[in-house]
């Protein structure tokens, strides 16, 4: 009996220091492949959804063969403007010749000129 009950508090002495499985932090949002970062992911999914806006919009002025009133003409040359500084800059980020904050300046930047765009050209 005593030398089952010293192998019993042998067995439970040797399994504590193993312990519970130590406790990770996990990511809360994993990154879509090709990002960096969260800051980097929110950039390229914003530059991505003005695109597809500028797109869509310019797609449906050229089939309705729609004539722009000239602050309509003006605002989608703005975000024409806006969206190539924010891709560049986007670009220039990724090589590690701009910094995030000009990255997203240059996003909010198209950000805002794609609201100019949404208040300007109606449908």
């Amino acid at each position: 009996m005593k030398k089952a009950l010293t192998a019993i508090i042998l067995a439970v002495a040797m399994l504590a220091p193993m312990g519970c499985k130590k406790a990770t932090a996990t990511n809360p949002a994993t990154l879509a492949p090709g990002y960096t970062s969260q800051a980097d992911q929110a950039m390229g999914t914003t530059l991505k959804g003005i695109h597809d806006f500028y797109t869509g919009l310019m797609a449906r002025i050229t089939a309705d063969k729609r004539v722009l009133s000239p602050a309509e003409n003006t605002a989608l040359t703005s975000l024409a403007y806006a969206l190539n500084i924010a891709d560049t800059t986007y670009v220039d980020y990724h090589n590690g010749t701009a910094t995030l904050q000009q990255a997203q300046t240059a996003i909010s930047n198209a950000s805002a000129a794609q609201s100019n765009v949404q208040s300007q050209v109606k449908p």
